[in-house]
């Protein structure tokens, strides 16, 4: 946990001894990572094999050790519950030195891979620990899971836009549009059912963007903003799904404040809205307890290289 190239390495060494191969995803209760994403992943990658069969196999971790160090008690405990759950396996496949006790109460053959992980050097601890740093181990189908995303606030004509597309660049990674030009052009002509519309787009959006994101997605406002212009617009609270909420949920949040040059396009509120719906960005921010870092600055380089230290930083942790 998570599932790794080294597991993959593993299944494809398994399947090139067998005909047929059972997949165990080991799952308990209380795990970080739970066992419904697990099991998307692999069935990403092996649901099309008809060689391979994938099981969850649930189990107590008071009564079945999920250690990997080896220890003649427990590996018997496991040996029966396994043998007794399926029946006619003939070989048991490894990377572990518990492998071969197992094995041996089973009464089957055991063929170990990799145990020194020469030829994939990483585990599940040290993904977990730090996922960025072992990008490379991730087969695509896990890394959206780990993908951080930066969301940018801010009132109009900040340059949300603009430097959402400059970091991705920068960063080597895709971002997030902000899905109300492509409803309502014009923010004075937004109706309520607009930012309905536009809450859902945007979140799908999100999850569709984040597949390809290479360790970092950016992203160009949030349900956040949405709902700071319900009040401002239309003094009316906008409860969005659940599932709008997760999927925009951020691990950093940027805030460009109003202190960059106002530029009209046609399109933007006057500048004493713009600068008033500031305010109501913040406060819905603040509302919902909402932890992020101001980005100041008249000049646009400047801005952008404030936001690239920040953000950098933030992923220096991982």
């Amino acid at each position: 946990m998570p599932f790794h190239k080294g597991h993959h390495a593993l299944i494809q060494f398994a399947l090139s001894h067998c005909e047929s191969l059972i997949v165990l995803l080991c799952v308990h209760e209380g795990e970080i990572i739970s066992g419904s994403t697990r099991m998307e992943w692999l069935s990403d990658l092996y649901a099309n094999n008809p060689r391979v069969k994938l099981v969850v196999f649930e189990y107590n971790p008071s009564e079945l050790t999920n250690q990997s160090e080896s220890s003649e008690e427990e590996s018997i405990k496991w040996a029966r519950t396994l043998q007794k759950s399926f029946p006619g396996v003939e070989v048991f496949f490894t990377s572990e030195a518990y492998g071969e006790i197992v094995a041996k109460h089973w009464g089957i053959q055991h063929l170990a891979f990799d145990r020194v992980r020469q030829l994939v050097s990483v585990s599940g601890t040290e993904i977990r620990n730090a996922p960025i740093k072992n990008w490379e181990y991730l087969p695509d189908p896990v890394k959206p899971y780990f993908v951080k995303k930066v969301v940018l606030s801010g009132t109009e004509s900040t340059g949300k836009s603009m430097l959402a597309q400059r970091l991705a660049g920068y960063f080597k990674t895709t971002y997030v549009s902000e899905a109300a030009r492509d409803i309502v052009s014009v923010t004075n002509e937004c109706s309520f059912a607009h930012l309905e519309q536009i809450a859902i787009a945007h979140a799908q959006q999100i999850l569709r963007v984040k597949q390809q994101a290479n360790k970092i997605l950016f992203i160009d406002t949030d349900i956040h903003i949405t709902k700071s212009y319900s009040r401002f617009l239309f003094n009316q609270e906008f409860i969005a799904a659940e599932w709008i909420m997760e999927a925009n949920r951020a691990d950093l949040y940027l805030f460009l404040e109003n202190d960059a040059p106002y530029i009209q396009d046609g399109t933007r509120l006057q500048e004493a809205d713009r600068n008033l719906l500031q305010s109501f960005h913040k406060k819905e921010l603040d509302d919902h307890r909402v932890v992020y870092s101001s980005i100041f600055g008249s000049d646009w380089d400047a801005r952008f290289e404030e936001a690239c230290r920040v953000v950098q930083t933030f992923m220096d942790q991982y």
